[in-house]
């Protein structure tokens, strides 16, 4: 007899588990996705206030600034220009080379533009392992433009303040977060 009664608390039991897993499960996509909303908005925050901006300062300083920032994040020049104003600088990873052009253009506003290429070698071969030429890779991340043309505008004119309202909302979140890497940080994921 105890046994007939055993069954259906049992099952009852079990369903409410798996719906308090599935609502845990969804809880912490939630949160994630949340974090992913907000790392967007201020990237597109970024992008309104760097896109397009012309510099009000000397061609020498621009070259300066534009010179240091690209031979930080690729160590190796391939080309350059002080008097054309560009600068060609490539870094390589194994099998993945990103090269960075940029080039300053305009008279006594200038503007500076940089472009992104990504080439990747593919496997041809297994036996003997054999590699192909570099190809260009079609899939190049644009927040790589992103991240010069925002070091270049904070380099130039100092830093770029989030909105009252963006700040308010990586606040928020950072205080309903309890481990400290699922923090929003500047300097780290924005």
């Amino acid at each position: 007899m105890l046994l007939t009664f055993a069954k259906p608390l049992i099952t009852i039991i079990m369903k409410n588990f798996v719906l308090l897993a599935f609502m845990l499960l969804m809880c912490k996509t939630s949160f994630c996705q949340k974090k992913k909303e907000i790392l967007s908005e201020i990237n597109g925050y970024y992008k309104t206030k760097v896109q397009n901006i012309a510099y009000d300062k000397p061609e020498k300083e621009i070259w300066n600034a534009l010179y240091s920032i690209v031979i930080e994040k690729y160590p190796e020049i391939v080309r350059e220009s002080e008097s054309k104003l560009f600068i060609e600088a490539r870094k390589e990873a194994g099998l993945k080379r990103t090269t960075a052009l940029a080039e300053i253009r305009g008279e006594k506003s200038f503007r500076v533009v940089f472009s992104i290429t990504t080439e990747v070698k593919l496997l041809t071969s297994v036996n003997p392992v054999v590699f192909s030429d570099w190809t260009r890779d079609t899939t190049t991340d644009p927040s790589l433009v992103l991240n010069l043309q925002v070091r270049l505008c904070e380099m130039l004119n100092g830093p770029i303040e989030l909105s009252p309202d963006l700040l308010s909302r990586v606040e928020t979140y950072n205080n309903s977060q309890k481990k400290e890497k699922s923090r929003i940080i500047k300097g780290r994921d924005y």
